[in-house]
This record gives structure tokens, C-alpha cells and sequence, in this order.
């Protein structure tokens, strides 16, 4: 019976694949701290919110900065626009002061979207929790 090459290269290819797959699944991920990157990651979430709350605020100054100075512009304007226009004159319209409840709104949604955070005790290197053992100093009590 005569061997194809292919069949050939797959017998010699098999061997090779299975033995690169086995000591792949055998490698241990790198040790992590999750407690530790699940603080970082919180953090940063709330750093995140914080920063798009500050955003928010700074929007609603503009704006009401804006409309004020729309407003100074067109308020020596009123007589010239009232003889070239008659009564047709739009008056604009007042300012509002800015509305920081949005910001604040929009700070509890996002907060609401970050990871909570959690009470662990920090893990070692392989996720065996670390214990910490309080003694006592059997020699505190003893008279000097």
C-alpha cells in the first residue's frame, strides 16, 4: 500500500500539533492580584465619572456665558432693529442659570455602571487568600 504525501505530512504534523496544544494547556497564567486591579479598575471608573460630571458642570457655565453674551449684544441693538423693522423684533430670550442636577444625574448613572468594589482580603499569587494570624505578646502582661 503506497502512502500519499499528504497523509504522510499529516502523520509526521499530528504528533507535533497535540504535543504544542498539551503544553500550551499547561502553562499557568501569570499570578494577579485581582483584588488589587479590581480596586484600580473602580477607581478609575469613579475617576472616569468624576471627570465627565466636571465636563457636564463646565458645559452648563458656558452656555449660560453664551446666552449672556448674546444678550449684550443684542441689547444696544433693540432701537436700531425696532426703526429698521417696526414691531417685528424678536426679544431674546432670558438666561437660565445653569443646571448642575443634570450633571449630578448623569454622575449617579454612571457610577451606577462601575464595578463594585470588593471587601476580599488581598489574594497571593495563585488566589490563596492571605491570612493574617493576630498574637499576643504572652510576655506584655509580665511585670518589669
Amino acid at each position: 500500500m503506497i502512502r500519499t504525501s499528504l497523509q504522510t505530512r499529516l502523520d509526521r504534523l499530528f504528533p507535533a500539533i497535540f504535543l504544542v496544544a498539551l503544553l500550551a494547556g499547561c502553562q499557568t497564567p501569570p499570578a494577579q492580584d485581582t483584588a488589587a486591579s479590581a480596586t484600580t479598575a473602580d477607581s478609575a471608573c469613579v475617576a472616569a465619572c468624576d471627570l465627565k460630571k466636571s465636563q457636564c458642570e463646565s458645559r452648563q457655565k458656558l452656555r449660560l456665558q453664551d446666552c449672556e453674551a448674546y444678550r449684550s449684544s443684542t441689547d444696544g441693538g433693540k432701537e436700531n432693529c425696532l426703526a429698521r423693522f417696526g414691531s417685528h423684533c424678536v426679544e431674546p430670550a432670558e438666561c437660565l442659570a445653569p443646571d448642575l442636577s443634570i450633571c449630578q444625574s448623569q454622575l449617579e448613572g454612571c457610577l451606577s455602571e462601575c464595578p463594585a468594589q470588593t471587601d476580599a482580603p488581598p489574594l497571593l499569587g495563585r488566589g490563596e487568600a492571605l491570612s493574617i494570624d493576630t498574637q499576643e505578646d504572652p510576655g506584655a502582661d509580665a511585670p518589669k
